[in-house]
């Protein structure tokens, strides 16, 4: 008997993925009942290997590799709770469900609230129920692990946007991203370029999630190579805004064009307090400081990634005089919807630049932003949000 449960047995109704299964029970009668059960039931392939007692089990855990653990709590060497939390410290990420002769709801609720799975009463279950805890076991493992994976590159993803906001003599500059979700599309930075410049990116990947996550920081990459000093001890030369995009939509470039990117590149000259930008597929307001009148910085080109051949042109110098303001932004804001689906728009957005236009730069963009979000009410934000303010001082 012992042979045969060590060596492993197999379902075969099914081909696919094989669940390894530890199945830790010293009671041959109980042991054989589910394996009944299993082979009743269950249409997944699978393997069994059986253990008698808590140490075998640690052993095991340590020798090979499981998708599940069956868990009696009572073995001749370890009793209740106790067996369940020994097991799980030992292999934190192994669903569990238990299998236990005990009916004692308060020992139950303790073992899911400490992390079981399902807990399953000997003779009370059959194979149906056994099967089905089994199932939905899996997929709540499965849904955990890509949450935290998602977690971590949420962690990651935050790491790659500016730690604090520039400090540039003569101007005032702020940018934040408010992601819609864990993982966002969009993107902001803040970019030491050869000459000593700065260079203002933002960017807008289609979508929100993983997928545009990932274009957001391949995207960050290739500017930062493209704009950014690379090389220590190595002169670099400045290209201007428009070759920097046009060179990077090369990179960026794919058949597939799901994935669409707007991008906003500024190259700001605090010496000469000048700014040339180039958009691709991507607009900003300028408001000038002796002025009420809210100006649109216009595409100078397509939008990147999907158009092998796209080429960004450089707008022209502009000067910038004390209290002119650029306002960059993604399209989140703008399409900021009502309960009654009108659209924030282009024109509130410009209403609430001209009424902020005396605060920091910092307070401007929150004001805007949070303008937006009151703006939907209590709906869930739909879309990433991401802005980038230059007051000249």
């Amino acid at each position: 008997m012992l042979s045969r449960w060590s060596q492993g047995i197999c379902g075969d109704r099914m081909t696919g993925p094989i669940l390894r299964i530890l199945f830790v029970e010293d009671s041959n009668t109980s042991a054989e009942a589910v394996l009944f059960y299993l082979e009743e039931g269950f249409e997944q392939p699978y393997t069994i290997h059986r253990t008698l007692d808590l140490k075998s089990t640690e052993e095991a855990l340590g020798d090979s590799r499981f998708d599940l653990l069956l868990l009696d709590l009572n073995l001749p060497d370890s009793h209740g709770l106790e067996t369940f939390q020994r097991l799980s410290q030992h292999s934190s990420q192994l669903p569990i469900i238990v299998l236990s002769a005990e009916s004692d709801g308060v020992v139950a609720e303790a073992a899911v609230s400490q992390g079981a799975q399902d807990y399953l009463v000997k003779g009370a279950f059959d194979h149906h129920t056994l099967c089905r805890a089994i199932r939905f076991a899996m997929e709540r493992s499965k849904r955990l692990r890509i949450q935290q994976e998602i977690s971590g590159a949420e962690v990651v993803q935050q790491t790659l946007y500016p730690k604090a906001n520039p400090v540039v003599a003569g101007f005032d500059i702020a940018g934040r991203a408010y992601p819609a979700e864990n993982m966002s599309g969009d993107y902001f930075d803040f970019i030491p370029m050869p000459d000593d410049s700065i260079g203002l990116a933002i960017g807008d990947v289609s979508g929100h999630g993983l997928g545009p996550a990932l274009k957001m920081a391949e995207t960050r990459a290739y500017l930062r190579v493209l704009a950014g000093n690379v090389g220590e001890g190595t002169p670099q030369v400045s290209k201007s805004p428009g070759e920097i995009l046009t060179a990077a939509n090369r990179l960026l470039y794919s058949d597939d064009c799901s994935l669409l990117l707007t991008l906003f590149f500024a190259h700001l000259d605090a010496e000469t307090r000048t700014l040339v930008y180039a958009a691709g597929g991507h607009r900003a307001y300028f408001l000038p400081g002796d002025s009420d009148e809210v100006q649109v910085l216009l595409e100078t080109g397509s939008v990147l990634a999907c158009f092998a051949d796209a080429t960004i042109d450089d707008s022209g110098p502009m000067t910038l005089n004390p209290n002119d303001i650029v306002f960059i932004c993604t399209d989140g804001i703008e399409e900021s919807f009502s309960t009654e689906r009108e659209m924030f728009g282009g024109a509130r957005t410009a209403e609430m630049l001209l009424s902020n236009r005396d605060k920091p730069a910092i307070r401007i963009l929150e004001e805007i932003v949070d303008a937006a979000r009151n703006y939907t009410g209590r709906a869930k934000q739909q879309d990433d949000i991401t802005a980038i303010v230059v007051k000249c001082v």
